[in-house]
């Protein structure tokens, strides 16, 4: 049942592969709220989860950090220099 499910081994690293991409080369859009662009990644998370790959919190932090869009510039600027930002979640 969870290999029909899930797709074989093969069907798993594909959509993996894809996922990670899409992790990537995901942007924060210039109309989102940093809940919905929050949101876009944790989904995207959760499904590599489901496929069998762990994402550090880190990671996710980082990745969020690095791609909100200019107006919030100042915003991770204080978070970088005001605490490590490996230790957020």
């Amino acid at each position: 049942m969870e290999e029909e499910f899930e797709g074989n081994e093969q069907v798993r690293s594909v959509k993996l592969h894809y996922l990670r991409r899409e992790l990537e080369t995901i942007r924060m859009k210039e109309s989102e709220t940093i809940e919905e662009y929050y949101g876009r990644i944790k989904e995207i998370v959760n499904k590599m989860k489901l496929y069998g790959k762990e994402i550090k919190e880190k990671r996710v932090v980082e990745k969020i950090l690095i791609t909100l869009t200019e107006k919030y510039d100042s915003i991770v600027a204080s978070i970088e220099t005001s605490s490590d930002p490996s230790s957020l979640s």
